[in-house]
């Protein structure tokens, strides 16, 4: 995780969290009046376990 000044180890439990915590953005973000179209979809999708896995493995992956 990046805190600002450095990167920090953290454990899967947290990265889950983190996930679930964006995934739950994705549909304030949705009920906007602007959003585009389909982000719904997408924030039911990234908030499905196999969601937020692909979210972290592609974080892990660009590190």
């Amino acid at each position: 995780m990046w805190t600002g000044k450095v990167w920090k180890e953290v454990g899967e439990d947290s990265l889950m969290g983190y996930a679930t915590k964006t995934a739950k953005k994705l549909y304030a973000e949705a009920a906007l009046p602007n959003a585009p179209p389909g982000l719904g979809k997408w924030a039911v999708s990234s908030e499905s376990h196999k969601g937020r896995q692909y979210m972290i493995r592609g974080g892990l992956g660009s590190m």
